[in-house]
């Protein structure tokens, strides 16, 4: 009976955590490799995932969707913090003059300095989500999202 409860206690505890270490993957990356609060984490993936997402068709974002756990909450966080760097101050003015990628950056640029982190950073969390991405097997995503974003 012991062992049984044991196994059973064991099963349970590989059931629960399952989830959890999927959820820790792309973002237990960038905390740990860059020493950043879970928020700034996941704010700054869900802002490159949200400024990838109109220049990736919908097949790149059904497999991304497959990769990085919890994608349409990163997105519709993205969405809001780009929503609201462009339509804030000096970026908002600018990137509708520039438009493009350089509009993009300086969203970007905008967003991950409200997050308490500084521009460089950008590049930081790109190389660390290309990484992951390319890592779950999927060069040619990770190749698309890399256009996207760079």
């Amino acid at each position: 009976m012991k062992t049984f409860l044991s196994a059973m206690v064991f099963a349970l505890i590989a059931v629960v955590s399952i989830p959890v270490s999927a959820n820790v993957g792309l973002m237990g990356l960038v905390t740990s490799q860059l020493g950043v609060s879970d928020k700034q984490a996941n704010d700054g993936i869900a802002a490159l995932l949200a400024t990838a997402q109109p220049n990736l068709d919908k097949p790149s974002m059904n497999s991304l969707s497959g990769i990085i756990p919890n994608m349409s909450g990163l997105l519709s966080t993205g969405n809001a913090l780009l929503s609201s760097s462009k339509n804030s101050g000096t970026s908002g003015m600018l990137g509708q003059v520039m438009g493009g990628s350089e509009s993009s950056l300086l969203g970007l640029n905008s967003i991950f300095e409200k997050l308490g982190l500084n521009s460089g950073m950008v590049g930081q969390f790109t190389k660390i989500l290309l990484n992951y991405v390319s890592s779950q097997g999927s060069q040619g995503l990770m190749q698309k999202l890399q256009s996207t974003l760079l």
